[in-house]
């Protein structure tokens, strides 16, 4: 019901209203006519001003390899829950182009699901469908990775064999550094549990031999044509300071003086001051890192199937089996609560509880 003072008043009411509910009206037709690939452009641009380079990144590749092509010609306000899971069906069963003609795995297809899933709730809340067709669509179980427990022993044996490696590499000088730059940073990553982007993302800034710390302040997210991209951490806490050990320290030093003289004897040196680089300074590409690490594990007789991740694993894994509180261990991994540590290195925890009750038991034995 509208009211006003005057008959004039009313009719100028009424005609607002109708030019309103005619906008409307234009603005849900022409929503209507929008396809998951439109949408998806748009949303993605809203997506970028608010979301972490290297998150945004996983969202545009997913979105352009497996979202797009499978359902991207599909009108948003058409899209049903039993279209999504045909394409999850899809991608589990069927050969995949942008996975060398296989099958893609669970977590992958749980990735694709959960970039989906957003994108779609966000189509909610800007009133383009009523709701979420992808609520209603299963997604994958995941069959959670147990985390390899490489024990000290393997740990010595990685780092002693790409010692070894470094000093009877046969061939030029750049070869050899960087032998000594895998070591360098094999060791780093057992010793300090930081995440594989951010060892990469280190400045000789970040590093105070003298006080045996370093410093995570950014995380390298990708390096196209020898240009870096860096980004913030993975989240607040992942800002931090980690104290090192002698074995780092000393290591760190050494590749220091080597890189400086590497520095003066280059032509041409991209100053990034980086700790790890390439014989011109400029950053390590992941999938070098990966085949390096890979070849390390090969002749250190390690299993192919550990990852360069597992290092961090590893060094939580030492922590806590050293005695150091979940808290302090926690902050060092730059976790954002003593929860998610907890739950990821719940093996090592019911091993410490079996100790605790054995050496409690032992008490009362020694009294008998």
């Amino acid at each position: 019901m509208v009211f006003g003072a005057t008959r004039a008043e009313v009719q100028n009411h009424l005609a607002e209203l109708k030019r309103k509910a005619d906008a409307g009206t234009r603005a849900d037709r022409s929503k209507e006519r929008v396809t998951i690939a439109e949408f998806m452009e748009t949303w993605q641009a809203a997506a970028r001003t608010s979301t972490r380079l290297q998150t945004w990144n996983g969202y545009e590749q997913i979105t352009r390899n497996h979202i797009v092509p499978t359902l991207g010609r599909i009108k948003l306000r058409e899209l049903r829950p039993h279209m999504i899971q045909r394409m999850y069906a899809a991608k589990l069963t069927e050969p995949q182009q942008t996975n060398h003609d296989k099958p893609l795995t669970p977590i992958t297809v749980k990735k694709i699901a959960e970039v989906l899933h957003r994108a779609l709730e966000m189509a909610v809340r800007w009133d383009y469908i009523a709701r979420n067709p992808a609520d209603t669509a299963d997604a994958p179980a995941v069959p959670r990775r147990e985390l390899p427990a490489l024990d000290p022993t393997e740990l010595n044996r990685l780092i002693d064999c790409a010692v070894a490696e470094a000093e009877l590499t046969d061939g030029p000088a750049p070869e050899r550094r960087a032998a000594k730059q895998w070591t360098v940073l094999w060791i780093l990553a057992i010793h300090s549990g930081l995440r594989e982007g951010e060892l990469p993302a280190l400045t000789w800034t970040d590093v105070d031999l003298e006080r045996r710390t370093l410093t995570v302040r950014r995380n390298l997210v990708i390096v196209k044509d020898q240009t870096p991209r860096f980004g913030e951490p993975k989240s607040q806490t992942s800002r931090r300071t980690v104290s090192l050990p002698t074995e780092a320290v000393q290591a760190l030093g050494q590749h220091k003086a080597r890189q400086n003289e590497d520095r003066l004897a280059a032509v041409d040196w991209a100053d990034y001051d980086l700790v790890f680089c390439t014989a011109a300074g400029t950053p390590l590409i992941r999938h070098n890192v990966l085949r390096a690490f890979r070849d390390a594990l090969r002749r250190a007789g390690l299993p192919q199937a550990i990852h360069f991740h597992d290092l961090r694993h590893a060094h939580a894994t030492n922590l806590l089996r050293a005695g150091v509180g979940i808290k302090t261990a926690s902050s060092r991994l730059g976790h954002s609560g003593i929860t998610i540590t907890g739950d990821l290195y719940q093996h090592v925890a019911s091993e410490m509880d079996q100790e605790a009750a054995e050496r409690a038991a032992q008490v009362l034995r020694v009294a008998k």
